[in-house]
C-alpha cells in the first residue's frame, strides 16, 4: 500500500508543479501543532486540459490493451 500513496503524492507534486492546484496548510482541529496539507484547484482551465490528455492516455491504452486480448487470446 505504501507505494500507492507516494504514487499519489508524486502526482500531486506533478500538479502543483504544473500550477493546477496549489497547498496550503491548516491546523488540524484539537491540535495545537499538527497541521495538514490541503490542496485546491489553482487553475481550472489548466484541469480540464490535463484530464483531456489524461482521458485521451486512457482511451489509446485501452486500445492497446483490447488489441493485445484479441491478438493473443481470441
Amino acid at each position: 500500500m505504501c507505494s500507492q500513496h507516494s504514487e499519489v503524492y508524486r502526482a500531486l507534486h506533478e500538479l502543483l508543479e504544473a500550477g493546477i492546484v496549489k497547498r496550503d496548510k491548516i491546523k488540524k482541529e484539537g491540535s495545537k501543532y499538527q497541521e495538514i496539507a490541503v490542496y485546491y484547484l489553482r487553475d481550472k482551465d489548466k484541469a480540464n486540459a490535463y484530464l483531456k490528455l489524461v482521458k485521451a492516455d486512457l482511451d489509446r491504452y485501452q486500445g492497446l490493451l483490447n488489441f493485445a486480448l484479441k491478438e493473443n487470446f481470441s
